[in-house]
């Protein structure tokens, strides 16, 4: 058995809290299919759970007659639905199959993608089924760890750049592969890379990918890491190869000089951030961050190798065009911008304002619209011209908008204001 909280492994089946993080396993693994469950007309059987996310749970498993290891993802988005646990079947509440049935279409989008891609660096696919009201997509089984608990166990949390090199170089030929194909990843970061000890690097979880004649930009469906994404990726906006291309210049950053740059976003709303790293990293990472991705390279390839044999100069500046102008009527949001201060906050005789600091969370509103939950508050900002709206001094972790639009709210345990 493994703990999926801290995943260690080898943990006897009889277990009832974990050894390292003392979590109720049996609370942990209420919801995952039990060891010995058969897929697929007994052709697979689970051994036990490597991991869950959000919106899937990921088993070690084999196939029964070419007595073979393999790793099953099933399709379970933890918030939509709930298991019979007598039979492992998916229910999900009827207000809620709409968002179901639209992850399930892109679940199995990511399996027929990846079954498409030959690389070293991705990950092969070898089955992809339904049954017991969800997916299943079947891969080879790969020992490692992933890039994160790497970085995580190192001085600085920084690697060398030869090591840089070693993981990065393998990751360029593996987008190249799903660029050419139409395929973007969309979510590269640590989490995402998994390194074995015979050194392959393994690019992983497709999830969030977008195929060229696939879905439209504006899929509410989209998936991403803020702290990693481009503008274009968190305001839904057409993505290619670029956007992988800016994820990739942050993941470098951090794995050179051990700190993320600053996200996008933060840099939107006016936070100044310039790179200050040794060459060819410099100019990598000054190639991959410009905010506009049409000032990015277009190939990952190009980008990589002209560094790398020495032609990264300095980019002649870009010559970006006029907006063109807003027209704005009564009704229109842009006209409404402010500042409002809780006024409890008042009460308790605040003297200055709390400031945006950490980004926690991103509400997207619209095309253009997000609304940015800082731990000092929130703001209404437009991606589209770079502007904050109104702003508002509220302790917030976390936020939510009604499905209406017309209500806000902001939560900071153990409150939430509205």
């Amino acid at each position: 058995m493994r703990c999926l909280n801290c995943h260690l492994d080898n943990i006897p089946d009889n277990t009832e809290y974990c050894t390292r993080c003392g979590v109720h396993l049996p609370t942990l693994l209420r919801d995952v299919l039990s060891p010995g469950t058969r897929l697929d007309k007994d052709t697979y059987e689970i051994e036990y759970a490597l991991g869950r996310g959000g919106f899937g749970i990921t088993y070690r498993a084999r196939h029964i007659i070419l007595e073979q290891p393999v790793a099953i993802k099933e399709y379970y988005p933890q918030e939509l639905v709930h298991r019979d646990i007598s039979t492992g079947n998916l229910t999900v509440p009827q207000n809620q199959a709409d968002i179901f049935q639209g992850w399930l279409d892109r679940f199995l989008r990511e399996g027929r993608m990846l079954a498409r891609l030959n690389h070293p660096s991705l990950v092969r696919v070898q089955d992809l089924f339904t049954e017991r009201g969800t997916a299943y997509l079947v891969m080879e089984l790969i020992a490692g760890e992933t890039l994160r608990q790497v970085l995580d166990a190192q001085p600085g949390k920084l690697l060398p750049p030869t090591r840089v090199t070693e993981i990065i170089e393998p990751l360029v030929g593996a987008l190249e592969v799903a660029h050419q194909a139409g395929v973007y990843h969309l979510d590269l970061k640590p989490d995402n890379i998994l390194l074995t000890q015979a050194g392959r690097v393994v690019l992983i979880d497709f999830g969030a990918a977008k195929q060229e004649t696939g879905m439209t930009g504006t899929q509410s469906t989209r998936a991403f890491t803020e702290a990693y994404a481009p503008p274009e990726t968190i305001a839904r906006k057409s993505v290619g190869a670029e956007s992988d291309i800016f994820e990739l210049g942050m993941m470098l950053h951090e794995m050179i000089a051990g700190t993320l740059p600053e996200p996008a976003l933060s840099r939107m709303m006016g936070t100044n951030w310039e790179p200050s790293l040794a060459e060819p990293w410099q100019s990598l990472v000054e190639k991959a961050l410009p905010l506009e991705n049409e000032e990015r390279p277009s190939s990952v390839g190009q980008w990589w190798s002209d560094a790398v044999s020495g032609k990264s100069g300095p980019s002649p500046a870009p010559t970006i065009p006029s907006p063109p102008p807003r027209v704005s009527s009564p009704g229109d949001v842009r006209t409404l911008r402010g500042y409002f201060v809780l006024p409890e906050m008042k009460a308790q005789g605040m003297v200055r304002r709390l400031g945006r600091r950490k980004i926690v969370d991103v509400i997207p509103l619209n095309d253009e619209l997000v609304v940015v939950c800082a731990r000092g508050g929130a703001a209404l900002f437009d991606l589209s011209t770079d502007e904050t709206l109104w702003e508002i001094d509220c302790p917030a972790t976390c936020g939510a908008v009604s499905a209406d639009g017309k209500l806000l709210a902001l939560g900071s345990n153990p409150d939430i204001y509205l």
